[in-house]
């Protein structure tokens, strides 16, 4: 019944790091209308920009739900220009990678010209170069 790695198989049935920051430092949004997939990522970085904090709100399929949860689980501990670049390969990477590629990073809910959604800061005190 199941064509999707374990790896992503448990991310969607225990997705970790569901919700939103409290405060966060900055957000992203992404979707696809062709497919209905939408994820709404938020996080919060320390004084260094190293994330400590990712949450995500995602509506779509198991792929999507189990992308977005591994996706916060790679986020956490990365300064905020790295997480930045984390791709698609990336995501797939971690979640075993090994099945097709639309499994793992559907209708473009993590898929952006970055492979993530745009992250913003929404602390105007504190400058944002991203």
């Amino acid at each position: 019944m199941w064509e999707y790695t374990d790896k992503v198989q448990q991310h969607f049935l225990n997705p970790q790091n569901v919700g939103e920051v409290e405060n966060a430092s900055g957000a992203g949004e992404v979707g696809s209308l062709a497919c209905g997939d939408a994820l709404k990522l938020s996080f919060k970085a320390d004084t260094n920009d190293i994330i400590i904090e990712a949450k995500f709100k995602t509506f779509g399929c198991a792929s999507a739900i189990a992308s977005s949860s591994v996706l916060t689980e790679i986020m956490i501990g990365k300064s905020v220009d790295e997480a930045s670049k984390i791709t698609n390969e990336d995501i797939a990477d971690a979640l075993g990678g090994d099945g097709p590629r639309r499994e793992i990073t559907p209708g473009g809910v993590i898929r952006r010209s970055s492979g993530v959604p745009r992250l913003g800061r929404t602390d105007s005190s504190r400058p944002w170069s991203g």
